[in-house]
């Protein structure tokens, strides 16, 4: 994908217009970001990850990335806190435990677990509200998942 190049695209005034694919993506993108950086790696780290989630059976490479490009410019355009709003707001309460799985385990895919990852986190699960005792052992899965 071309981060330079920009695709039209309207999400409309309300912010509730994302759909589930949208919103899991949007829940990514706000959870490489979370430390400041987007590198290469947590990019395809990314694509990884949500690709093999079943919402996204079928959806071809194309399609995948003109929807990670119209997320993109929507955070640079209305910021990361407006993004993670929107996208909360159109993850079912069914799967609000499998989008804090995907935040986390993107936040800990670097190994390093910096101090505005960890607030993001709690945030994350705070607005999806997961419990915390969940939320914890997501937590404690991911890092030692990522040790290897």
């Amino acid at each position: 994908m071309e981060w330079g190049k920009r695709v039209k695209y309207t999400f409309g005034q309300d912010m509730g217009l994302f759909d589930q694919r949208q919103a899991f993506l949007g829940v990514a993108v706000c959870a490489v970001t979370s430390d400041g950086n987007l590198d290469e790696k947590e990019v395809l780290g990314l694509n990884q990850n949500v690709l093999r989630l079943r919402i996204y059976d079928g959806i071809d490479k194309k399609a995948f990335d003109s929807m990670l490009q119209r997320i993109v410019d929507y955070a640079q355009k209305r910021g990361l806190e407006t993004l993670l709003q929107a996208s909360v707001r159109a993850i079912p309460d069914d799967l609000r435990e499998s989008a804090f799985a995907l935040g986390a385990d993107l936040v800990l895919s670097d190994r390093r677990f910096a101090a505005q990852e960890s607030d993001f986190l709690e945030r994350l699960r705070g607005v999806l509200n997961v419990d915390p005792d969940i939320a914890r052992k997501v937590v404690e899965v991911g890092a030692i998942r990522h040790k290897a």
